[in-house]
Protein backbone atom coordinates (compact mmCIF):
# COMPACT_ATOMS: atom_id res chain seq x y z
CA UNK A 1 0.00 0.00 0.00
CA UNK A 2 1.43 3.50 -1.09
CA UNK A 3 0.19 7.05 0.59
CA UNK A 4 0.82 10.35 -0.58
CA UNK A 5 3.06 12.66 1.10
CA UNK A 6 0.03 14.85 2.72
CA UNK A 7 1.86 17.58 4.40
CA UNK A 8 4.71 19.77 4.26
CA UNK A 9 5.89 18.79 7.67
CA UNK A 10 6.39 14.69 5.46
CA UNK A 11 8.66 16.62 3.35
CA UNK A 12 12.07 15.66 4.62
CA UNK A 13 13.39 16.40 0.46
CA UNK A 14 12.22 19.69 0.69
CA UNK A 15 13.70 20.50 4.37
CA UNK A 16 16.82 18.83 3.50
CA UNK A 17 17.18 21.19 0.25
CA UNK A 18 16.65 24.27 2.34
CA UNK A 19 19.49 23.31 4.43
CA UNK A 20 21.60 21.97 1.88
CA UNK A 21 20.98 25.47 0.09
CA UNK A 22 22.21 27.45 3.21
CA UNK A 23 25.57 25.75 3.28
CA UNK A 24 25.82 25.01 -0.72
CA UNK A 25 30.10 25.45 -1.64
CA UNK A 26 30.02 25.00 -5.13
CA UNK A 27 27.70 25.45 -7.59
CA UNK A 28 25.21 22.76 -9.05
CA UNK A 29 23.02 21.88 -12.18
CA UNK A 30 19.42 21.85 -11.77
CA UNK A 31 19.53 18.55 -11.99
CA UNK A 32 22.44 17.76 -10.02
CA UNK A 33 20.72 19.16 -7.38
CA UNK A 34 17.58 17.15 -7.56
CA UNK A 35 19.67 14.27 -7.66
CA UNK A 36 21.84 14.56 -4.49
CA UNK A 37 18.46 15.81 -2.52
CA UNK A 38 16.86 12.48 -3.47
CA UNK A 39 19.46 10.56 -2.66
CA UNK A 40 20.01 12.08 0.72
CA UNK A 41 16.40 11.84 1.83
CA UNK A 42 14.06 9.99 -0.34
CA UNK A 43 16.79 6.95 -1.21
CA UNK A 44 13.86 4.83 -2.04
CA UNK A 45 12.85 7.07 -4.68
CA UNK A 46 16.30 7.77 -5.41
CA UNK A 47 17.00 3.85 -6.38
CA UNK A 48 14.43 3.55 -8.92
CA UNK A 49 15.21 6.78 -10.69
CA UNK A 50 19.13 5.26 -10.67
CA UNK A 51 17.66 1.64 -12.01
CA UNK A 52 15.58 2.96 -14.42
CA UNK A 53 18.12 5.00 -15.84
CA UNK A 54 20.25 2.46 -16.55
CA UNK A 55 16.84 0.80 -18.75
CA UNK A 56 16.39 4.07 -20.46
CA UNK A 57 19.84 4.28 -21.76
CA UNK A 58 19.78 1.46 -23.37
CA UNK A 59 16.81 2.39 -24.89
CA UNK A 60 18.39 5.83 -26.18
CA UNK A 61 20.82 6.21 -28.73
CA UNK A 62 24.40 7.04 -27.96
CA UNK A 63 24.40 10.84 -28.43
CA UNK A 64 21.22 10.87 -26.47
CA UNK A 65 22.62 9.20 -23.28
CA UNK A 66 24.37 10.92 -20.31
CA UNK A 67 25.53 9.65 -16.82
CA UNK A 68 23.44 12.37 -15.16
CA UNK A 69 19.91 12.03 -14.70
CA UNK A 70 19.25 15.19 -16.59
CA UNK A 71 15.46 16.21 -16.93
CA UNK A 72 14.29 15.23 -19.95
CA UNK A 73 14.77 11.80 -18.55
CA UNK A 74 12.07 12.56 -16.12
CA UNK A 75 9.20 12.27 -19.13
CA UNK A 76 10.29 9.13 -20.13
CA UNK A 77 10.34 6.90 -17.02
CA UNK A 78 7.50 3.87 -17.17
CA UNK A 79 5.28 5.33 -14.38
CA UNK A 80 2.49 2.80 -14.24
CA UNK A 81 5.13 0.23 -13.19
CA UNK A 82 6.75 2.71 -10.57
CA UNK A 83 6.79 1.69 -7.11
CA UNK A 84 7.63 5.12 -5.65
CA UNK A 85 7.13 7.65 -8.27
CA UNK A 86 3.86 9.00 -9.82
CA UNK A 87 2.81 11.15 -12.74
CA UNK A 88 0.20 14.27 -11.50
CA UNK A 89 -1.44 16.64 -13.04
CA UNK A 90 0.10 19.71 -13.35
CA UNK A 91 -3.03 21.84 -11.64
CA UNK A 92 -2.81 18.82 -8.63
CA UNK A 93 0.60 19.58 -7.55
CA UNK A 94 1.93 20.06 -3.93
CA UNK A 95 4.44 21.26 -2.15
CA UNK A 96 7.07 18.38 -2.19
CA UNK A 97 6.39 17.62 -5.88
CA UNK A 98 9.23 17.28 -8.68
CA UNK A 99 8.54 19.87 -11.66
CA UNK A 100 10.40 19.26 -15.02
CA UNK A 101 10.09 21.24 -18.08
CA UNK A 102 11.06 20.68 -21.75
CA UNK A 103 11.14 22.68 -24.63
CA UNK A 104 9.20 22.03 -27.62
CA UNK A 105 12.47 22.30 -29.48
CA UNK A 106 13.89 20.31 -27.24
CA UNK A 107 17.59 18.76 -28.76
CA UNK A 108 18.89 15.66 -26.88
CA UNK A 109 21.95 15.80 -28.31
CA UNK A 110 24.21 18.28 -26.71
CA UNK A 111 27.03 17.73 -29.29
CA UNK A 112 24.61 19.00 -32.08
CA UNK A 113 23.20 22.16 -30.45
CA UNK A 114 24.12 25.84 -31.33
CA UNK A 115 26.46 27.37 -29.06
CA UNK A 116 25.46 29.20 -26.33
CA UNK A 117 21.85 27.64 -26.98
CA UNK A 118 20.88 26.46 -23.45
CA UNK A 119 19.18 22.97 -23.17
CA UNK A 120 15.99 24.23 -23.00
CA UNK A 121 14.90 21.81 -19.82
CA UNK A 122 14.77 22.43 -15.93
CA UNK A 123 13.60 20.63 -13.23
CA UNK A 124 12.82 21.81 -9.59
CA UNK A 125 10.86 21.02 -6.52
CA UNK A 126 7.65 23.01 -5.98
CA UNK A 127 8.16 24.30 -2.40
CA UNK A 128 4.82 26.60 -2.17
CA UNK A 129 1.85 26.59 -4.59
CA UNK A 130 1.16 30.23 -4.33
CA UNK A 131 -2.16 30.17 -6.30
CA UNK A 132 -3.94 27.88 -8.61
CA UNK A 133 -6.97 28.47 -10.85
CA UNK A 134 -7.06 24.48 -11.51
CA UNK A 135 -7.00 24.96 -14.92
CA UNK A 136 -5.27 26.83 -17.09
CA UNK A 137 -3.40 29.10 -14.22
CA UNK A 138 -0.73 28.76 -11.55
CA UNK A 139 1.95 30.33 -9.38
CA UNK A 140 4.72 28.43 -8.04
CA UNK A 141 7.47 29.14 -5.25
CA UNK A 142 10.05 26.64 -6.67
CA UNK A 143 13.13 25.34 -4.83
CA UNK A 144 16.33 25.14 -7.94
CA UNK A 145 19.74 25.29 -8.84
CA UNK A 146 19.86 28.12 -11.47
CA UNK A 147 21.01 30.37 -13.86
CA UNK A 148 19.15 32.70 -13.26
CA UNK A 149 19.68 34.65 -10.61
CA UNK A 150 17.60 38.37 -11.14
CA UNK A 151 14.32 37.42 -9.34
CA UNK A 152 15.45 34.72 -7.47
CA UNK A 153 15.96 34.78 -3.15
CA UNK A 154 18.23 32.78 -1.61
CA UNK A 155 16.59 30.11 0.96
CA UNK A 156 18.19 31.43 4.15
CA UNK A 157 18.50 35.15 2.77
CA UNK A 158 16.13 37.89 1.62
CA UNK A 159 18.08 38.43 -0.99
CA UNK A 160 19.64 37.26 -4.51
CA UNK A 161 21.88 34.59 -4.96
CA UNK A 162 25.17 35.97 -5.77
CA UNK A 163 25.88 34.01 -8.76
CA UNK A 164 24.90 31.44 -10.83
CA UNK A 165 24.65 27.72 -9.97
CA UNK A 166 22.77 28.68 -7.01
CA UNK A 167 20.02 26.84 -4.48
CA UNK A 168 17.73 29.51 -4.08
CA UNK A 169 13.69 30.21 -4.49
CA UNK A 170 12.65 30.68 -7.71
CA UNK A 171 9.23 32.57 -8.97
CA UNK A 172 7.46 31.33 -11.36
CA UNK A 173 3.56 31.29 -13.39
CA UNK A 174 2.54 28.95 -15.75
CA UNK A 175 -0.03 29.07 -18.20
CA UNK A 176 -1.55 26.64 -20.46
CA UNK A 177 -1.87 26.98 -24.12
CA UNK A 178 -4.29 24.63 -25.77
CA UNK A 179 -3.22 25.51 -29.12
CA UNK A 180 0.06 24.15 -28.79
CA UNK A 181 -0.52 21.69 -25.15
CA UNK A 182 2.14 22.72 -23.52
CA UNK A 183 2.63 25.35 -20.92
CA UNK A 184 4.29 29.08 -20.93
CA UNK A 185 6.32 29.75 -18.10
CA UNK A 186 7.08 33.22 -16.73
CA UNK A 187 9.76 33.33 -13.95
CA UNK A 188 10.05 36.98 -11.98
CA UNK A 189 12.27 39.28 -13.86
CA UNK A 190 12.95 37.42 -16.97
CA UNK A 191 11.68 36.74 -20.51
CA UNK A 192 8.43 34.59 -20.68
CA UNK A 193 9.19 30.81 -22.16
CA UNK A 194 7.24 29.44 -24.29
CA UNK A 195 5.50 26.02 -25.68
CA UNK A 196 7.07 24.28 -22.87
CA UNK A 197 6.13 20.77 -21.81
CA UNK A 198 5.65 20.79 -18.57
CA UNK A 199 5.12 17.48 -16.06
CA UNK A 200 4.79 17.16 -12.50
CA UNK A 201 5.63 14.30 -10.46
CA UNK A 202 4.75 12.98 -6.69
CA UNK A 203 7.84 11.17 -4.71
CA UNK A 204 5.56 8.24 -2.75
CA UNK A 205 6.51 6.65 0.50
CA UNK A 206 5.36 2.98 1.89
CA UNK A 207 2.80 3.08 4.61
CA UNK A 208 4.15 0.53 7.53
Amino acid sequence: MVSQLQSSNDFDHINYARSFAATQEKPFSCFQFVTHVLAQNAPLAHQELMKNHKIILQNLPAEHCTQDFIPYYYSLLPFPTLKYWKKIEITDVLSGDVLIYIDNAYNPDPLSRADNIPSGTHVAFVDTVLSNNGTDCLKLKLLDSSNRVRGRLLCHAEKEPPGTGCVAYSFAKLLFRNSTNSWDIKFDCQKLLTKKYTYAFRILKKVK
